[in-house]
């Protein structure tokens, strides 16, 4: 961290480092551009699943997700951009139990000097639709966990926990906001034929940006329905 300081990151190297249960990693696209033909550099953490969770389907209505993160320095030139997101890959299985879609389920932890703002997109890279929330209370696409972090714009130290729940609500809504936008995506809204298969907590900075960010005890709920 004393070479960040002195040189302002643009000497450092990207890195990541796993020990004693914590993710840690630094990216930097100072003088470190990104090589897969875009001026985005991404460093993830993921886990993907077989099967599916079927998370609102009974006896369940809907996950819940927290995670210790810290973001402990960031920079970025003006017209550059560095954020953190977590996000829940869920695909949709039609009456042959086949995969046909997949929507982004993203919410934002730390985006650096930048307005936060809930929002309907498609993904550059895969062209899957993404479903963006913000942590600062009740959302149309989560709701945040009592006692959790709100979704941050400024560098903190130490950890915080950040949590929050998609329920049935929230997914029918992201569904409608989806297909009220972007109508060719036609996403059914049929909640029980949808599962959790992929869970991810990334950095991502356009060219011109670095952070470094830290992540634990990450854990992923299934919410049961009241007896």
């Amino acid at each position: 961290q004393q070479q960040e300081e002195e040189d302002g990151g643009q000497n450092t190297a990207s890195t990541v480092q796993y020990i004693a249960g914590q993710f840690g990693g630094y990216l930097n696209t100072m003088k470190n551009p990104p090589t897969n033909g875009s001026n985005l550099g991404t460093m993830i953490m993921s886990c993907n699943w077989q099967q599916p969770f079927k998370a609102w389907t009974a006896p369940y209505s809907g996950v819940s997700l927290t995670a210790q993160i810290s973001v402990h320095t960031a920079q970025k030139l003006e017209h550059s951009a560095i954020y953190s997101t977590i996000s829940l890959g869920l695909k949709h299985y039609n009456e042959k139990g086949l995969a046909d879609r997949f929507v982004w389920w993203e919410t934002s932890i730390f985006d650096f000097m930048r307005p936060f703002q809930e929002s309907v997109m498609v993904d550059t890279f895969s062209r899957e639709p993404i479903i963006h929330g913000v942590l600062e209370g009740k959302s149309r696409y989560h709701d945040q966990l009592p006692g959790t972090a709100f979704s941050s714009n400024t560098t903190w130290q130490g950890y915080r926990k950040f949590g929050y729940s998609v329920t049935t609500e929230n997914l029918l809504q992201g569904f409608a906001d989806v297909n009220a936008r972007f109508p060719s995506y036609a996403l059914p809204t049929n909640v029980t034929e949808w599962g959790i298969t992929h869970w991810n907590i990334e950095l991502e900075g356009l060219q011109g940006a670095s952070a470094g960010y830290a992540v634990q005890d990450v854990q992923i709920s299934l919410i049961e329905m009241p007896s």
